[in-house]
């Protein structure tokens, strides 16, 4: 398990490792929604990889592949925005909503994958997305 979704929730760890994995899986796909939903993140292999979640099938390794490169493209979008922000050319919130975009993508990720570690992933990184605690937390309630 995520030593980091421990710290942020040691209850949700503690429920996240009694689930069945079926009910991980739903879990993880729920939260992963509200990230990319809350981040506006657009890219359709996150969409099939969401809609696959919920319906509980087994992602293929292509749609992983396909989740993991949108990811890779995010988190370098980060770096970059990173830089400019150094470099003056961009704003600190352009960072944050680029950082959390790709925490966002890499959770989907992790989600797709139905082990307890990977779940527990999904959510840490679902958890910097979201950005916001009382939303996340409705989230992992089914609210």
């Amino acid at each position: 398990m995520h030593a980091g979704l421990t710290q942020l929730s040691p209850g949700l760890a503690r429920r996240l490792g009694a689930m069945p994995a079926c009910e991980r899986r739903s879990l993880a796909g729920r939260v992963c929604r509200v990230a990319v939903e809350r981040t506006a993140v657009e890219a359709g292999a996150l969409a099939e990889a969401l809609q696959v979640l919920v319906g509980q099938a087994e992602p293929s390794p292509e749609l992983h592949r396909r989740v993991e490169a949108v990811t890779v493209q995010l988190d370098e979008r980060a770096w970059d925005v990173q830089d400019s922000v150094e470099n003056g050319e961009a704003t600190e919130a352009d960072y944050k909503l680029a950082f959390r975009r790709a925490r966002a993508s890499a959770a989907v990720g992790f989600a797709l994958t139905n082990t307890l570690e990977s779940a527990s992933d999904a959510l840490y990184d679902a958890y910097f997305a979201i950005e916001e605690e009382e939303l996340f937390t409705r989230a992992c309630v089914g609210d």
